[in-house]
Parts: C-alpha cells; structure tokens; sequence
C-alpha cells in the first residue's frame, strides 16, 4: 500500500495489494467526496463571477462537514471568505451568532437605511427601541453583506450550524433565500436531526453519508503506515459505516499487529457515542491542569480567546498547561483555542462532573461580569447552580427581559424555562 495526503485531507498516490477496486482519486479532492467537491467548486465559481449561491451540508459528527468547509475556504481563490462556527453556550442567547458574523463589518451599520439599521441596532443592543423586527433585521443583514461584496464577492462559511441561536438562524435562512446576484455565497455544516435547522428549510441541502467501502480502503491507506489486514479493514469500515473521523481515529488507536491481523483486536471498536467516549478517554489521559484547561474552553466562546485566559488565570492555569493537548492534537491555541473536531469538546464537556462544570462555569461568569456582560454572567451562572437560587433566578428574569426588547423571543423563553 503506497499513498498520502495533503494539506486538506486529499489523496495523492495509490492503493495497491488490496485486492479490491479502488476509486480513481483526483488530486486535490477528498476521499470519495469528488462529487461534493465538484458542487463546491461551482458553488466558488458563481460566486467569483458575481452571482449569490447557497447550501447546506448534513451529516453525522465526524462525516466531513468541516473538511469540506475548509476545502472551500481552500478552493476560493479570487473570494474573500469569513468563517464562524456555533457555539452551544450561546445557543440560548438570542441573535448572538449573527453578531459574531457581522463584527468585522459593524462599523458600516451607519450605511443602512433608517429602518433596517434601527432594527440591527436593537437586535445588537446598541440602541434603545422597540424589540427587533425579524423582517427589518434580515433586511439590515442582507444589505450589509451586500455592501461588503460590492468590494470583493465573499463567502460565509458557518459550522456546527445546529449551535447557532434560533434567531440567528432564521435571518440567515430569510438572507439565503433571498440571494441572487450579489456575489455572496452562505455555506452552513450542520449535523443531522436539528430541529433548529427548520430555519434553514428551501435553500439547497447536500447530505453526507458514509464513505463507500473502496474509497474508505483508499482513506485508511492513508492513515496506516504498516501493514492493513483486509479483514480489519473490513471490519473497520463495517463498524464505523465509513465515517472518515472514525476511521482515521480507531486506526490511530490499534496497534501494528491489531492492524495487520497479527494479535487480537479489542472486542467493540468505539463507534458512535463509543467514538466521543474514547476522545474522553484520550483526554483523560493528560494532565489534571490540561483538562481542566480544556473543559474550561469547552464552556466558553472560542471568539474571544482574551477572555479564556483570563478565566483560566482565575483557576491557576496559564499557556504552559496546554502544552500536552497540543502536543496529542487535542487543539490549536492560535489565533484562539479551538478543538480539533466538535466531538472532543462535546466530550470533554459531557464527560466532566457536575462539580468541574460548575466550577469552571462560575470563574466564566465572573469574568462575564468584569466585562459588564450580563446575560453571558446570567447563562453561566445558571450553569454552575446546583439548588434552586432566587437570585440567579431573577437574573435570568433581568436576561429574558432584555431579549424580549431585542425581539430575540427565542432567547426569552430559554431564559425563563
């Protein structure tokens, strides 16, 4: 077996002595995913050459969503592109995720019309009103990505979409709907069976599957550098139904012999919700300050990276305890703290004690409140109670009230549930 891989996952080279076809790979594309690349690549093209398009991709954690992403981000020579993903800390936080979206571009708010920008300005909480019309704010959104294409056609490439904030959501559903020749270009990864992705419902949806069995051999070549018994192989891609995270992931964890049919194998392969309870275990492995590090990051926003070290400064944390994550790949720390795959953090999270959780959430408030942020003190607060408290309660009272004026409605109802 011969092959290898370049910098976005694709395969170079070929797969020999398996005794099964293997898919002709074109250079530069995934694995098995020629197909989607194609629709990406057109996807560029019509956006490069002034007109608006845009898709969403489904699929199990682990599938290729974000890889493909990235292949775009790749593949847009020519496109300014601006990525973001979901946060579920901030899911409950009414129209938070657009505002992440359009931070880089704020300062031309001044630009839109009277009644689309008082509508932005109330959903941002930068002006005093009425709650924010949804029409009036999809509106604002969609002149403003207007206004930053008439300089450059741009991409927004959104992951972990089924983290987003449901009014978030549904603006950016009404701004795809409503594309045509702008030169902007709406990408969303999201994962299956999100109710809030009703939002996106009418705009062009790929779904991904399971890679088939060649191309699966063909990705696993990729990931074993000895010898691959066809009968692991095969179970391999049996068990994982050709999830190319999983792949890659159990291959990682067997041993040589295990994976040349020579010793034992282990008698469930981590599949599924196995999959996210052996990232937990990878992480269990590495040092107590490192994994409190990592839970701590996994509660809090990746945007503002400032805020994360400050917080871990309140615990006795500081760079130096990432080293061990890094050096496992669990994360990269520039330019902010961002797991390797969605499913580590939701493990890492999932998979903490209460008592951690709590703990990390309560140095998260406090910081919250140092930046005068008090629907962020409010949420993580609530997250650190352990026994009813009227005054948390009656801060998410204070937060429901605020996102009612916001018109984020969606926002008030999780803030009083």
């Amino acid at each position: 077996m011969t092959g290898g891989t370049n910098g976005n996952g694709a395969v170079s080279g070929d797969l020999r002595g398996t005794g099964s076809p293997v898919p002709r790979i074109i250079p530069g594309e995934m694995v098995g995913r020629g197909a989607d690349c194609r629709a990406l690549d057109d996807l560029v093209q019509a956006v490069r050459g002034g007109l608006s398009r845009s898709l969403v991709i489904t699929g199990e954690p682990g599938i290729g969503k974000t890889r493909l992403l990235e292949y775009t981000a790749q593949a847009a020579e020519g496109v300014r592109t601006v990525s973001m993903a979901g946060v579920e800390s901030e899911l409950r936080l009414g129209f938070a995720a657009l505002h992440r979206m359009l931070v880089p571009f704020l300062d031309r708010v001044g630009v839109l019309p009277a009644p689309q920008r008082g509508a932005l300005g109330s959903a941002f909480g930068l002006a005093a009103g009425s709650p924010a019309d949804r029409f009036l704010v999809g509106l604002g959104v969609l002149t403003l990505l207007a206004d930053v294409a008439a300089e450059q056609p741009v991409i927004w490439l959104v992951d972990d979409a089924q983290w987003l904030d449901r009014e978030s959501l549904e603006v950016l559903g009404f701004v795809g709907r409503r594309l045509y020749a702008d030169g902007i270009g709406l990408l969303f990864g999201a994962r299956d069976a999100s109710p809030g992705l009703t939002a996106l419902d009418g705009l062009p949806t790929r779904h991904l599957s399971g890679l088939e069995p060649a191309a699966a051999r063909a990705l696993l070549a990729t990931t074993v550098a000895g010898a691959l018994s066809a009968s692991v192989a095969a179970r391999i891609i049996t068990e994982t139904g050709g999830n190319p995270l999983a792949l890659r992931e159990i291959a990682g964890q067997l041993t040589p012999d295990q994976l040349a049919g020579r010793s034992p194998q282990p008698h469930r392969l981590p599949v599924g919700r196995r999959l996210q309870g052996h990232f937990l275990r990878q992480v269990k492995q590495l040092p107590a300050a490192t994994g409190t590090l990592l839970l701590l990051a996994s509660a809090a926003s990746s945007d503002d990276p400032a805020a994360l070290w400050r917080a871990a400064a309140l615990l006795d944390l500081g760079p130096g305890d990432a080293d061990p994550a890094l050096a496992q790949g669990v994360i990269s720390v520039h330019p902010r703290v961002t797991f390797r795959h969605p499913l580590i953090r939701s493990a890492v999270y999932e998979g903490a004690r209460s008592g951690d959780r709590g703990r990390v959430h309560d140095v998260l408030a406090r910081i919250a409140r140092q930046d005068g942020d008090q629907d962020q003190e409010a949420w993580h607060r609530a997250a650190a109670a352990v026994i009813p408290d009227q005054d948390v309660a009656a801060s998410l009272e204070r937060s429901a009230a605020r996102a009612e004026q916001r018109g984020g409605y969606a926002a008030q109802a999780m803030f009083l549930a």
